[in-house]
């Protein structure tokens, strides 16, 4: 009878102790399901921030290249327009040529011409 109280004392502390281990791996699975939960947040939130940045990206690139389009396109005709000049400086009379200001103007823009090439 000793030996079966023993054995009754022995098996409720080993439950205690089996009842306090399952409790804590309860407490410990549902920290870490609250940890999951926070996390699949947070990579919900940069998910949407890369979304949102890709499309601001896309956008800003179609800005830049629309801008450096009219840019080319504005220099191309400025460079046209400095090229008729000069050929036109070149097709005026002697008597115009010698004048110094249209003499400068000519250095000028044989200057910008010599440089852009």
């Amino acid at each position: 009878m000793k030996e079966l109280r023993e054995m009754n004392e022995f098996l409720a502390s080993e439950q205690t102790v089996l009842m306090d281990s399952l409790k804590e791996v309860e407490d410990s699975l549902e920290s870490l399901r609250l940890e999951n939960t926070s996390l699949k947040d947070s990579i919900g939130l940069k998910d949407e921030m890369i979304t949102k940045l890709s499309a601001k990206y896309a956008r800003n690139r179609k800005v830049w290249e629309e801008n450096e389009r009219k840019a080319t396109q504005e220099i191309k005709m400025l460079d046209d327009i400095v090229d008729h000049v000069i050929d036109t400086l070149k097709t005026l009379p002697e008597t115009f040529r010698a004048s110094e200001q249209i003499q400068q103007l000519m250095d000028v823009l044989n200057e910008d011409t010599v440089l852009k090439k």
